[in-house]
């Protein structure tokens, strides 16, 4: 198995893409975290998507694996991850398959008290995003029944 998944983070471009790979690659990562023997994998796969890691995040099956290995990475290498995204985190943070990814990063960086600083640092540009979604609810719901036209700028 460890050859299967060696040979297909050598061409990881192309299978972060394919569902049935990712899948595999996912199923491994799984294997490691409930006691399974590593060999590397994690540290290989970290320094595959530690270049790119805001766009695996956006990919359909990509986000999954990331999702995988954020729960398995260390300290240090969650903080590389947080510094490599954080200047696209906004446009990450609203991409359908990005936003589960980085939900789940800040959930795995929590548990950290040596990232906690770090996170709050990593939304702080997504906050705008964050309040004008609320605006729009408490507008969409609230104002619904004394404003029959809701702008649709809003």
């Amino acid at each position: 198995m460890e050859n299967v998944v060696l040979a297909l983070l050598s061409d990881f471009e192309k299978n972060v893409e394919d569902q049935s790979n990712c899948r595999f690659i996912q199923n491994q990562l799984e294997e490691i975290k409930t006691g399974g023997k590593d060999n590397g994998i994690v540290q290989k796969l970290y320094e595959k998507i530690l270049q790119k890691a805001g766009k695996y995040m956006c990919l359909p099956f990509g986000n999954y694996l990331c999702q995988k290995l954020f729960e398995l990475l260390n300290e240090a290498q969650l903080h590389s991850i947080l510094k490599s995204i954080k200047p696209a985190i906004e446009k990450i943070s609203k991409d359908l398959y990005g936003t589960r990814s980085v939900q789940q990063l800040i959930k795995v960086s929590l548990a950290s008290n040596g990232l906690r600083s770090e996170i709050i640092g990593l939304l702080k540009p997504c906050l705008k995003h964050i309040v004008i979604v609320i605006l729009g609810l408490i507008v969409e719901y609230e104002w619904k029944p004394y404003c029959p036209v809701v702008p649709a700028s809003l």
